[in-house]
């Protein structure tokens, strides 16, 4: 259409009109932001939700781990000091089955589920602090309790049933390379041959004597272990209860995302849909 001089047409509009358009966009994707983000929300719940099951597949295998070690020399080991790992043991599997709530949360991102999820990490984090407190607390006793024990079960030495026991307390002599629990059995009349580092081509018969028996006592051997291995447990709770309370501080910054949403909104199947663009048509003028 051709416009005659007396009527102008100010170009400046349709020239400049993306500009409008896009500045309406901007602003109703801002508008729109604080509730369109819901899909970055549920990610970060998956991500902390991953971590805290991490933790506890860590701490359920670690704790597998100690009480398989621990399993050898049980009769040495004082009934007490178990507790520890299988408290350990039993804590990683409540971690591993809210985790599951919390995956489902973070799937469903409804907010009675993330409710739920977040108010189960507190007593877990009390948990994990009693794990880390429980396995340092024990470590310094460790050695008395293990060298009582293993003294008034030491089979060499009783009176009543000397053969109770001898099996155990050989294989562990012989693993260990150690000899009773003062280095050796005191006022014991023979040494048993456990005591003693066998030499390659020894002929029979052989006697272990004072002179030639370990050095190590086996008391100091166990409880050496046994203290690092609640070293382990009581770091790693220390670490894991730490990131914990990054991680409930996380699923409580999403619970109050998700309870403040509005109702129409939906982060699963909501899509943004911005304004369509106006094209007019001039041919009208």
């Amino acid at each position: 259409m051709r416009l005659d001089s007396n009527e102008e047409y100010n170009t400046s509009t349709s020239r400049f009109s993306w500009l409008k358009d896009d500045y309406h966009r901007i602003v109703f994707r801002i508008k729109r932001f604080k509730w369109a983000d819901l899909k970055k929300t549920g990610f970060i719940l998956w991500i902390s939700t991953l971590l805290f099951a991490i933790t506890g597949l860590t701490l359920f295998v670690r704790s597998i781990i100690v009480l398989s070690r621990w399993q050898t020399y049980e009769t040495f080991i004082v009934d007490f000091i178990f507790l520890v790992p299988r408290f350990a043991l039993a804590t990683s599997i409540f971690i591993l089955i809210i985790a599951t709530l919390g995956i489902y949360g973070a799937k469903s991102q409804k907010y009675k589920h993330v409710l739920l999820y977040t108010v189960l990490l507190v007593p877990i984090l009390v948990f994990e602090i009693a794990v880390t407190v429980v396995a340092f607390s024990n470590i310094t006793d460790t050695i008395f309790r293990i060298r009582n024990h293993m003294e008034r079960h030491n089979p060499y030495l009783s009176s009543n049933y000397p053969g109770h026991g001898m099996s155990d307390w050989d294989n562990m002599q012989r693993e260990l390379m150690c000899c009773g629990v003062h280095g050796n059995f005191g006022n014991a009349p023979v040494l048993p041959i456990s005591c003693c580092p066998i030499p390659a081509g020894a002929m029979s018969p052989f006697e272990c004597t004072y002179q030639n028996t370990h050095r190590s006592r086996c008391d100091i051997v166990i409880s050496s272990r046994v203290s690092i291995d609640l070293y382990t447990l009581g770091c790693m709770g220390a670490v894991i209860a730490s990131l914990q309370i990054i991680i409930i501080g996380l699923s409580a910054w999403m619970t109050h995302r998700l309870k403040h949403k509005p109702p129409n909104a939906n982060s699963d199947l909501q899509k943004i849909v911005t304004p369509t663009q106006v094209v007019t048509d001039y041919s009208k003028f």
